[in-house]
C-alpha cells in the first residue's frame, strides 16, 4: 500500500536538470511517456469510483496531528502523523496509539511505515535510523538499527528489506540497499548516485514504493524513472519525459534551497517533483508538483501522460488535503479529509458538500475524515 505519500521533510535543493541532461540519462530499451492534450472526460470513461467516509474517532488519547501515511486492512486503519502512530478498527475506531520513547517497542519521530499482512507484520522507520517491527495488532517484535539514515523500507523476502536513502551524501552512493535481518547489514545496493540526473540533489518524499497484485514498484524524487523490483532488484518499466515542464539547467543551477526551487517552479510552470507512483489495472498514477496540476493519468496501454488534477478526475473537493492519496491498497485509494479546510472551502463558497459525505458530522474540532475511494473498471 501506498502512499504519499506525499512530500515529507526537504533536506537538501533540488531534483530535475534541463532537457539535454535528461536526454544523456534516456534509455532505448524502455518506453519514453510524454505529456499529452486529451480531455478529462474522455479519461473518465475508463473507471468509476465509489466514495466512502470514514470518521477517525476523536477522544484525549487520540487527537491526530497531520497524517502523513495510512494503511488499510479489512479489519484495520493504521495512521501514522509527523508524531505518533495510532490504530483504528476499519470502521474507524480508536483502537491503540504506540508508546513515545527510545526504548524496545517505543518510537520518538516516525517517518513511515509498511503493513505485511503475509507476515503479520508492521514496520516503522523511526527517525531514519531505526526499522521496528510489530504484529499487526501493535505488539512489539524486534527492532533493527541502522548505520546510514534513510527515507523508506519494504520488505521484499523472508530475510531482506529494500532501503531508500532518498538523497545522496553521508557516505550513500546508491538510492537502494538490500538489508539481511540475519545477518543485520547491507549486502547489495542498486541504483548509482552517478546515474541521477543530478547527483547532488534530491527532495526527500515518504511511500516511494507501491504494489499491485503482488508487483512491488519504486520511485525516487530524483529520478524520471519508474522501477519495478523484480527477483529482488530494481528494473525499469519506464521513462519520463516532461518536455517543456521540465525546468532548464540554467534555472536549477540558481538554487540551493529546496524550498525555494519548489516555490519558483511552481510559479514558472514547471514541473518541480514527482511525489508518488501508484499502478491500477487499466491506468496508473503519477503525482506532480506544478501550479496547476498535481498527477498525471497514464492509459497502461499507452505511453502518455495526461496532466490532470485528483479534483477534476475523481469529482472530488478541491482542497489541498485532497490534491495527494496517502496510499493504495489493491484497488483502492485513500485520502485525508482535513475538516477545517473542508468547512472553510464550502463557507467560502468554493466548493459543495459532496453527497457521499451527506449525514457525517464535520467539526474542525475533530480529527480528520480517510476518504476510501474504490476504483472500478467499466
Amino acid at each position: 500500500m501506498r502512499k504519499v505519500n506525499i512530500i515529507g521533510i526537504f533536506i537538501i535543493t533540488t531534483l530535475w536538470a534541463g532537457c539535454k541532461m535528461r536526454d544523456d540519462k534516456m534509455r532505448s530499451d524502455v518506453p519514453v511517456l510524454k505529456p499529452v492534450e486529451q480531455s478529462v472526460d474522455k479519461i473518465k470513461t475508463q473507471f468509476r469510483t465509489v466514495a466512502t467516509p470514514i470518521p477517525l474517532e476523536t477522544n484525549k488519547e487520540c487527537v491526530v496531528g497531520y497524517i502523513t501515511n495510512i494503511h488499510a486492512t479489512k479489519d484495520r486503519i493504521y495512521i501514522m502523523d509527523r508524531d505518533n502512530f495510532y490504530l483504528f478498527d476499519s470502521d474507524g475506531k480508536f483502537l491503540k496509539i504506540l508508546p513515545k520513547g527510545k526504548g524496545p517497542g517505543e518510537i520518538t519521530r516516525p517517518m513511515t511505515f509498511k503493513v505485511n499482512k503475509d507476515k503479520d507484520e508492521i514496520i516503522i522507520l523511526d527517525n531514519g535510523i531505526w526499522i521496528n517491527l510489530f504484529t499487526l495488532d501493535g505488539t512489539f517484535k524486534k527492532r533493527y538499527q541502522l548505520k546510514m539514515s534513510i527515507r523508506d523500507v519494504i520488505r521484499i523476502s523472508d530475510t531482506k528489506l529494500l532501503l531508500h536513502t532518498g538523497y545522496s551524501g553521508n557516505n550513500q552512493d546508491h538510492l537502494l540497499y538490500i538489508f539481511d535481518t540475519q545477518q543485520e547489514g547491507i549486502t547489495a545496493k542498486y541504483i548509482s548516485n552517478e546515474d541521477l540526473i543530478l547527483k547532488d540533489f534530491a527532495i526527500t518524499t515518504y511511500n516511494n514504493f507501491s504494489e499491485y497484485r503482488d508487483t512491488m514498484y519504486y520511485h525516487s524524487s530524483n529520478l524520471q524513472t519508474i522501477y519495478k523490483i523484480d527477483d529482488l532488484k530494481p528494473a525499469p518499466v519506464f521513462d519520463i519525459d516532461f518536455q517543456n515542464f521540465m525546468p532548464p539547467t540554467s534555472f536549477v543551477k540558481k538554487f540551493t534551497k529546496t524550498r525555494k526551487f519548489l516555490q519558483e517552479s511552481k510559479e514558472g510552470g514547471y514541473i518541480g517533483a514527482i511525489t508518488y507512483f501508484d499502478k491500477f489495472n487499466k491506468f496508473s498514477l503519477l503525482g506532480v508538483k506544478h501550479k496547476k496540476y498535481n498527477c498525471g493519468f497514464i492509459d497502461n496501454s499507452q505511453s502518455d501522460i495526461f496532466l490532470t488534477n485528483t479534483s477534476e478526475l475523481f469529482n472530488l473537493p478541491d482542497i489541498p488535503s485532497l490534491t495527494i492519496p496517502k496510499c493504495q491498497s489493491d484497488s483502492s485509494l485513500y485520502f485525508v479529509i482535513e475538516q477545517y479546510e473542508l468547512l472553510k472551502s464550502i463557507k467560502q463558497n468554493q466548493t459543495k458538500l459532496p453527497t457521499w459525505l451527506e449525514g457525517v458530522h464535520l467539526s474542525t474540532n475533530d480529527n480528520p475524515i480517510i476518504l476510501k475511494l474504490d476504483i472500478l473498471d467499466i
